[in-house]
């Protein structure tokens, strides 16, 4: 078994040192504020979240988010929050040197958008990417950072979107990776998953293309438990190109695809691990793990997976040129029992011609999906679980104006994001596909059960949304309740527990259509006392 542990240290040149654990190493991690940040015992530097004031997001027709500066502006990522709060980050390429991690977000659906940010670090920042964390209420993101100090991986804190004086970042202090890109995210409970590709060379290896997953543990998120694919497990998986992570209850989901040696193909490879388990346990490692595979293929290229998952169900979907024009076609393989068993259905079969750089995501109804054609992205979606695949919708409004690479489109619900060249510079464009429901939870409170507030702050009506609130504690009666409910756009509704009885401290989740907010309190018998 082998890993490593990294360790964060927050505050001007704080340092920590730990003893060596049974998985691997001890290393250092920087920490920074918003205003400043202090890199142990490494770097000695001010990384200032900045406003950029010529970067203005613009209204017309599909919504330019990084405005009419000249600058390229790439890779973007987005979440939403349980507050219907949309947040967006990309790359803002500077030049062949430079690049940062810009952000803006939206709390009127997409209709009005906020200055935009940056962490403004010295280096090439790439590759961001986001997940609402809905246990802890924290949108966690990514990114790849390239310097001469360091090849390593950062990830930033955003746990509220409308104040930026909460956003954090660090950075990572491993130096012993190069290369580092493909940099993703996801969440296991309020387990924060974060993984890239490499060059490893650590401890003796020489990896290129090498998997590593990370787990970044509560309560203060300053460590990494940091395991990487040596290559002697059941399924290789050097060297990796793309790479996405997904998280259920149960466990952590990977995929990503490789370059057989063998056969000079491309092929996707799922894995999945389980984060409670002790350091040392097989299935806790991605090498290791008994549950792998490559999905079933043949004599051509699968490539460009995505993953997306909720509940039990796991969705990958990915592009594969198994076809007599050896075209790009888009396929979803996806299991409902959290990968113990998988079909798979095509997205989009449409030769001559080639879909491309599937985004997929999931609301825990329906099953969403963006890819890219012709210049051109367009955006589909499956209300039975990934079984049958609507028509699908374009969504630019000048032809052949998308940007034809991996992660220049992504989606969140029907939010949708890509890179767009209309203006002769690369932009980052923000549209809705469809007129859809985006929930907010705006209060849960007490007494007698649990009452939660409920409002739609998308463009249509949402009927029969399921909804559940669960407690997590000593209730004995009354512990879950759940049902549908129709909210109209812009209305409000209120959903309640009902009778429960219990004694102590207990948790309280609700969750409508997907969306979900936890709260603390104090069960009395029947009354439920100081939820926050």
């Amino acid at each position: 078994m082998k890993g490593r542990k990294l360790v964060s240290g927050s505050g001007i040149l704080a340092v920590a040192v730990m003893m060596a654990l049974p998985i691997g190493t001890s290393f250092l991690c920087n920490g920074n504020s918003v205003t400043s940040v202090n890199i142990a015992g490494v770097i000695d530097e001010e990384i200032p979240l900045l406003s950029v004031p010529d970067v203005k997001p613009l209204s017309r027709g599909n919504i330019c988010l990084s405005g009419d500066n000249l600058q390229d502006d790439y890779q973007p990522a987005i979440a939403i929050d349980a507050n219907g709060n949309i947040f967006v980050a990309w790359t803002y390429y500077i030049d062949q040197f430079e690049s940062n991690i810009a952000m803006t977000y939206s709390i009127d659906g997409g209709e009005t958008w906020a200055e935009v940010r940056m962490w403004d670090i010295e280096g090439i920042e790439s590759y961001p990417d986001l997940c609402f964390m809905q246990s802890t209420g924290v949108i966690w993101g990514v990114f790849s950072h390239l310097s001469v100090e360091m090849d390593t991986m950062g990830f930033f804190m955003i746990p509220d979107v409308e104040d930026p004086t909460t956003w954090e970042a660090h950075r990572w202090l491993f130096d012993d990776d190069e290369d580092v890109t493909a940099t993703c995210v996801g969440y296991f409970r309020d387990v924060s998953l974060q993984g890239c590709i490499s060059h490893m060379t650590y401890a003796g290896y020489d990896i290129e293309g090498c998997l590593t997953l990370g787990l970044c543990e509560p309560p203060d998120y300053n460590s990494l438990h940091h395991f990487w694919d040596a290559q002697t497990g059941k399924c290789r998986t050097a060297p990796a190109f793309h790479y996405s992570i997904g998280g259920t209850d149960n466990y952590a989901h990977i995929a990503a695809d490789w370059l057989n040696d063998t056969t000079n193909k491309y092929q996707v490879v799922w894995k999945k691990v389980d984060p409670t388990l002790p350091d040392g346990e097989p299935d806790k490692d991605i090498e290791y793990t008994q549950w792998q595979e490559y999905i079933p293929g043949g004599d051509y290229d699968q490539m460009c997976p995505d993953i997306a998952t909720s509940g039990n169900n796991v969705y990958i979907a990915y592009m594969a040129n198994n076809n007599v024009f050896g075209d790009w076609d888009i396929y979803c393989y996806y299991s409902n029992d959290e990968g113990e068993t998988w079909q798979e259905s095509p997205i989009i079969v449409s030769s001559p011609g080639n879909q491309q750089y599937p985004a997929i995501a999931t609301d825990g109804t329906n099953v969403y999906c963006l890819y890219v054609e012709d210049g051109d992205v367009y955006f589909t979606m499956s209300r039975d679980g990934a079984v049958t695949w609507e028509d699908p919708k374009k969504i630019n409004d000048q032809d052949g104006s998308v940007a034809e690479e991996w992660r220049n489109v992504a989606l969140a619900g029907g939010s949708i994001l890509w890179t767009d060249n209309r203006n002769d510079n690369q932009d980052i464009f923000f549209d809705v596909a469809y007129g859809a429901p985006i929930f907010a939870i705006t209060k849960i409170s007490g007494g007698f059960g649990v009452t939660a507030q409920i409002k739609n702050l998308g463009t249509v009506n949402a009927e029969n949304v399921e909804w559940s609130i669960t407690f997590d504690g000593p209730v004995f009666i009354g512990k879950e309740k759940s049902g549908t409910i129709d909210i109209p756009a812009g209305g409000e509704a209120t959903i309640k527990s009902g009778f429960i009885f219990g004694i102590g401290p207990a948790t309280v989740t609700v969750n409508v259509g997907g969306t979900t907010k936890t709260a603390s309190c104090f069960v009395l018998g029947p009354l439920v006392l100081g939820v926050k």
